[in-house]
């Protein structure tokens, strides 16, 4: 494979070469000779893993589409589309049933998905924080990010870590175009500040672990990429984490060409 330009130069993808990341997502190829997934499964496997996934994305979508309520009423189908999620997307919650029953009770979280209002992020990581017995002191921020994007995919992008060290490098080696996010998190922030001329690699990805700042990033990303409205989000989501994993996943088999 060819070293991308666009990613190595961390240049700003345009509708292009969103296009061409998205006709990756799905690509069984892609994820097992690009990027080293599943690589201890059988052949077999591994030339079936694209359409897998592309099910499973139909899947939460369907689910999560149909079935929008998240209270005690609801209890099952908010079950059943957090264990789709943590199994679909390898989250890693041990004690899902425990941590869903306490989430279903959370005040006005429909609401705030509905309107894509952050607190919903941080409802559910104080829910996970004090969660099942396997699951008391864990910080599921990602996991909360990716059942809010489910539920509201046009007002919530997903954190991952891929995403997070990609967005660093952008953001130490295209500052400029980051300052007002760097100023807005500084105002707020107590016991994390952001060098606004010399950003560190360790500032920068504590911030993102404030979902605003995250998405303030993400929003000015968007902004600098020369692209269409319609679908921009979820296809800048998936360059970042595609991308992301080229660059930074031990087990890719190009991330030695984007070592700059």
């Amino acid at each position: 494979m060819r070293r991308d330009l666009t990613l190595y130069n961390l240049e700003f993808p345009d509708q292009d070469k969103l296009e061409e990341y998205w006709n990756k997502r799905y690509s069984s190829d892609f994820h097992t000779e690009v990027l080293g997934r599943i690589s201890n499964r059988s052949d077999s496997l591994k030339s079936k893993c694209g359409k897998i996934y592309e099910i499973n994305d139909e899947i939460l979508k369907d689910i999560f589409g149909s079935h929008k309520n998240n209270n005690e009423r609801c209890l099952g189908w908010t079950y059943f589309k957090a264990k789709l999620l943590n199994d679909f997307y390898s989250t890693g919650i041990q004690d899902i049933y425990t941590v869903v029953e306490d989430m279903v009770k959370i005040n006005n979280l429909d609401e705030y998905i509905k309107n894509g209002d952050f607190k919903a992020i941080n409802a559910i990581r104080d829910i996970f924080k004090k969660g099942g017995k396997n699951e008391k002191g864990r910080d599921i921020y990602s996991f909360a990010t990716k059942f809010c994007h489910f539920s509201n995919p046009d007002k919530f992008s997903i954190y991952d870590r891929y995403v997070a060290y990609l967005l660093k490098d952008y953001m130490i080696k295209r500052k400029d175009k980051f300052i007002s996010a760097f100023i807005k998190y500084n105002e707020t922030s107590t016991e994390n500040k952001i060098n606004v001329d010399k950003p560190t690699v360790g500032s920068l990805l504590t911030a993102m672990r404030d979902y605003t700042f995250f998405m303030n990033v993400i929003d000015l990303f968007i902004s600098n990429c020369k692209i269409s409205k319609r679908n921009s989000r979820a296809k800048v989501d998936n360059y970042l984490w595609l991308a992301g994993m080229m660059k930074y996943r031990n087990e890719s088999k190009v991330a030695q060409d984007y070592k700059n």
